[in-house]
């Protein structure tokens, strides 16, 4: 009856630890947008793309008509963490191990106009990257969405 009941312990913590190992999808809470109210930002890693590795996103904003927004982020390694830097900010941090090693950070604010998150810092390494003109039009899920002046209209 011992053995039993060890032999059931250990596959039930097995079990358990598989379970986890399978799931890499990650949660961050925080005011992606800019009203009061906490929102929920989901991400997973997806190595299967024909683009390389990227983290598959979902941000749902809790407002009264919970919109959700999906989009990705190319990555070179696994390592991406989401995180909220304030009232409509979006920070993505990635680091990358190895002998050229590097940690990356971009920031993303809230444009009302383009209803969407623009590129507004980089930096490698803790040092700051100058951005482009077309850099600081870049939405976080890398598209050319909004241009100078000529804001997307709803």
């Amino acid at each position: 009856m011992t053995i039993r009941k060890y032999t059931l312990l250990l596959i039930g913590v097995l079990s358990m630890l598989y379970v986890q190992a399978q799931d890499h999808r990650r949660v961050e809470v925080g005011y992606f947008d800019l009203d009061d109210k906490p929102d929920s930002c989901y991400y997973e890693f997806n190595s299967k793309t024909a683009a390389g590795p990227v983290y598959d996103c979902k941000l749902i904003l809790s407002g009264a008509d919970r919109k959700e927004r999906s989009f990705t982020i190319g990555v070179s390694g696994k390592s991406l963490v989401i995180s909220s830097c304030g009232v409509g900010c979006i920070s993505t941090y990635e680091w990358i191990t190895g002998m050229q090693g590097e940690e990356r950070e971009a920031v993303y604010k809230y444009d009302k106009k383009c209803d969407d998150w623009l590129l507004s810092s980089r930096s490698v390494n803790g040092k700051s990257v100058k951005l482009s003109a077309g850099e600081r039009r870049l939405t976080i899920g890398g598209e050319q969405r909004c241009r100078k002046k000529e804001h997307i209209k709803r």
